[in-house]
């Protein structure tokens, strides 16, 4: 993985990308503080954008990758309720 803070979080379908949210959130993904919610294995798509195809190993199964161990920080605590309200509020914002 070149750049960890470049995942996106996403869904896959027949072997493509079917659709990609925004980045991952270093606050929690790559915090090791916050392990409930680590970056972990990521499948690799040949570009990051949708309908773009996934990589297969030599088993027909979808590759996968991980952070380097150094992409991950000490960044403390994370409050998970002050995070929900903000994201809430971005919807909310979002929906008019």
């Amino acid at each position: 993985m070149i750049d960890p803070s470049l995942v996106h979080h996403g869904t896959v379908r027949a072997s493509h990308v079917a659709s990609l949210a925004g980045p991952i959130d270093p606050t929690t993904h790559l915090n090791r503080d916050f392990a409930g919610h680590d970056l972990g294995e990521c499948v690799i798509a040949v570009r990051l954008e949708v309908d773009a195809e996934l990589v297969l190993d030599e088993n027909g199964q979808f590759a996968r990758c991980r952070a380097r161990h150094d992409a991950s920080q000490r960044l403390g605590p994370v409050d998970e309720g002050a995070r929900r309200q903000e994201w809430l509020a971005v919807l909310r914002e979002r929906r008019g």
